[in-house]
């Protein structure tokens, strides 16, 4: 059969999660640099969005209405931007792996924590909470509005 060329079609490369994600935020990959005060703190900003990725990705698999998930977007971008400021105004901080910084900034009422990001007593900041603990505090700090 001459003239007939068959059509291969590969998979995409990108989930449909990220393509999502992507059109949520569509400046998700400059975060880290837009929180920086200076250039070493580009590389924590990127610890952060790993950290935020997946939480981010739960939202949308919540299906939200575009207000809340603009909304829930921005706090998280405010987030980061706060944990960045608090380790650069406190040395001791910026000694503390990401996961536990954001873990202890993050109060009970799902709000960053006032004054500095200190841990509560039941918190070892010496030891950070494993990734799924930090999962699940931050999807419990999600307010179930839609």
């Amino acid at each position: 059969m001459v003239g007939k060329r068959q059509i291969i079609r590969h998979p995409s490369i990108v989930s449909p999660e990220e393509t999502a994600l992507e059109r949520y935020v569509p400046d998700l990959a400059n975060w880290p640099r837009s929180w920086s005060v200076d250039e070493s703190d580009a590389a924590i900003g990127q610890q952060i969005l790993d950290v935020l990725r997946p939480f981010l990705l739960e939202l949308l698999a919540q299906q939200r209405s575009k207000k809340t998930l603009r909304r829930d977007r921005d706090h998280l971008w405010m987030l980061g931007g706060e944990l960045i400021r608090r380790r650069c105004d406190d040395p001791d901080l910026a000694a503390l792996p990401v996961a536990t910084l954001l873990f202890n900034l993050i109060e009970e009422d799902g709000g960053p924590s006032s004054g500095r990001a200190s841990p509560s007593p039941s918190r070892n900041p010496s030891m950070p909470p494993a990734e799924s603990s930090i999962a699940i505090s931050i999807d419990l700090k999600a307010p179930n509005r839609g």
